[in-house]
């Protein structure tokens, strides 16, 4: 009985082992932060550049888009993309450490570094991670704006921690965008109507690539991630994130050919 129990045991463990699976690691992978728009090595040349006329003409509307009103809503696509944006531009903010000082820049203050990290923490903790289903034949319309801002959020979570945020201040953080991934990851590959539609068997155009190009995205930053459920794992949204990119733009022959 005791060896009865203890193989019972043993597959027990190694049966959750293998449910709490879905992590992605691609060989020789940094997994350092940020991940997205630079690597750390290039965030002392990145800031140095913002001084040059050109670049800082650009940064000035990155501060202005991160100090905007931050809408009162959050259901509408205009408020929803709005705050997404906000969180995005005032993490970049943050990351490269410099504010408008007469013509020049000049590193944040210390009050500037923690007003922009509790901005950019506040928006993504109460990030809508509601993803609709439309009707009939545009199902999927609703999901070119949650994608938008999928990764709008999925950035700014990413430069908050190339700029040191600590895991412990993120947690909720965390939680909210990989609800918001796993949301779009299970809409986007059920089926619809009574003709059985699926998403990425139904359209190969621009929302295709909006809806992969946010899935592949939260693999990325997300990559570590496991989960028993599969709807939360970054191995499935890279698979059909990449997959989905190259048939959309390079091999779909059907109804609607390649882009």
């Amino acid at each position: 009985m005791k060896k009865l129990i203890a193989a019972l045991f043993t597959l027990f463990i190694a049966g959750t082992a293998v449910l709490a699976q879905g992590s992605w690691s691609p060989a020789n992978a940094d997994l350092t932060f940020p991940r997205t728009l630079a690597d750390s090595l290039a965030i002392p040349a990145f800031r140095a550049s913002l001084a040059a006329p050109e670049r800082r003409a650009l940064y000035l509307s990155v501060w202005n888009g991160a100090n905007l009103a931050v809408p009162a809503g959050n259901a509408t696509d205009g408020d929803r993309f709005t705050r997404s944006v906000i969180a995005r531009e005032a993490a970049f903010v943050l990351l490269a450490d410099r504010k408008p000082a007469g013509d020049s820049l000049a590193p944040l203050d210390p009050s500037d570094r923690d007003a922009l990290r509790a901005r950019v923490i506040t928006l993504l903790e109460a990030a809508n991670t509601t993803v609709e289903v439309g009707t009939f034949w545009t199902f999927y319309t609703p999901w070119q704006h949650r994608s938008k801002e999928l990764i709008g959020y999925l950035i700014a979570y990413d430069l908050l921690k190339g700029a040191g945020v600590p895991p412990a201040s993120l947690g909720v953080s965390k939680g909210r965008l990989l609800d918001f991934s796993a949301n779009l990851y299970q809409r986007s590959m059920a089926s619809y109507t009574f003709l059985n539609l699926k998403f990425f068997t139904y359209q190969f155009n621009n929302h295709s690539i909006m809806t992969a190009s946010a899935l592949g995205m939260a693999a990325v930053v997300f990559s570590e991630n496991t989960s028993s459920n599969g709807n939360y794992q970054p191995q499935n949204w890279i698979n059909a994130g990449l997959y989905n990119l190259d048939n959309t733009l390079w091999m779909e022959n059907g109804t609607y050919p390649r882009v």
